[in-house]
């Protein structure tokens, strides 16, 4: 069975079920291509001198492989503070990078192949307590269907905010949406970094229909709750090799760089 379709963008999307049984492709042969995050590219010496991994020994792996996701995806926003062209504001990137490490969080939590919407917005709501919450008032919205039209659709919850607005928003339109934003956070009475502060009505549709609250968000404050989560994942990790969670690491590892541990 063959089917055809549009989503929201204007070129056909395919899929074809018709054939019979799975196909599974390895990575594909050094001498030919190397994949640029396969274990013999991504796992090499470091700059300190380093030797590789010893992938026999669960805890160095469990150990190399926290130093490596936090040098690709926090290192480089870090160094954007004081880099060759002066003193800048990272909160951008960092924003945008924060989006796409929460996602490979989500798979490595939940054991998946691939991105998923939905454990996308479970792992927000699991993991960040202030997304775990239904909207007062849900957010309205129009997106273009498959015919051309426009479709409504609202936003019922604050994990679906951060969703739609922040990452979609960010990873595919390169800005966020209107009902959110991003700035630095004035701390609680005790001192506790505010990551999010919701400000009632405060935009209104063009016809004057609609009203919206704006989630602010804090990225430094989410950055550093991010790295608390991953490294608490990674200590879990260490603690027991034999868990559900160690037999997931070691499949999802297997699949993303060949290796199996």
């Amino acid at each position: 069975m063959n089917i055809s379709f549009h989503w929201p963008f204007r070129w056909p999307i395919r899929i074809d079920r018709s054939s019979v049984g799975k196909i599974v492709y390895g990575l594909p042969d050094p001498a030919k291509f190397t994949k640029a995050f396969n274990a013999q590219k991504a796992f090499l010496p470091n700059a300190k001198g380093m030797p590789p991994v010893d992938w026999t020994k669960w805890k160095d792996v469990i150990d190399e492989y926290e130093s490596r996701v936090l040098v690709w995806y926090i290192h480089p926003v870090d160094e954007q503070i004081n880099n060759k062209h002066g003193s800048v504001n990272p909160a951008y990137p960092l924003m945008f990078t924060l989006c796409a490490l929460i996602d490979l969080l989500a798979q490595y939590a939940y054991d998946l192949d691939w991105h998923s919407p939905k454990h996308y917005q479970r792992f927000v709501r699991d993991k960040l307590p202030e997304f775990n919450a239904t909207l007062t008032s849900p957010i309205e919205y129009t997106r273009e269907d498959r015919n051309g039209g426009w479709q409504q659709s609202k936003l019922k919850t604050r994990a679906q905010v951060f969703y739609a607005g922040f990452r979609c928003s960010l990873l595919h339109h390169g800005d966020l949406a209107s009902f959110c934003g991003m700035t630095a956070l004035q701390p609680d009475a005790a001192g506790t970094p505010t990551l999010l502060k919701v400000i009632p009505n405060a935009g209104t549709s063009l016809d004057g229909k609609h009203s919206y609250d704006l989630h602010v968000v804090d990225p430094t404050t989410l950055k550093n709750r991010v790295i608390g989560i991953f490294r608490q994942y990674c200590n879990e990790l260490r603690a027991n090799p034999n868990s559900a969670l160690a037999k997931s690491y070691r499949r999802k590892f297997e699949q993303d760089y060949g290796v199996k541990i």
